[in-house]
């Protein structure tokens, strides 16, 4: 969650993930655009998740492997 304390904060955390995987409705979406276009904490959430997630679509690959890899 992020480090803002606003009750609307708190409403948009859990909307992050499906946002950044594009499986947010359009009136969710468009909330969740107006709220971090004013709220820092919020778009640094934001943020951070959509590179996780380019991290993980990166690394999709190596993380599929039926083995682990001899380094281990």
């Amino acid at each position: 969650m992020s480090d803002c304390a606003a009750p609307d904060c708190q409403s948009i955390d859990p909307l992050v993930t499906p946002y950044v995987d594009g499986e947010l409705p359009e009136a969710d979406r468009l909330r969740l655009d107006a709220h971090v276009g004013r709220c820092p904490p919020c778009r640094e959430r934001l943020d951070a998740e959509r590179s996780v997630r380019e991290m993980l679509r990166q690394e999709h690959a190596a993380l599929c492997r039926e083995h682990a890899p001899l380094a281990l």
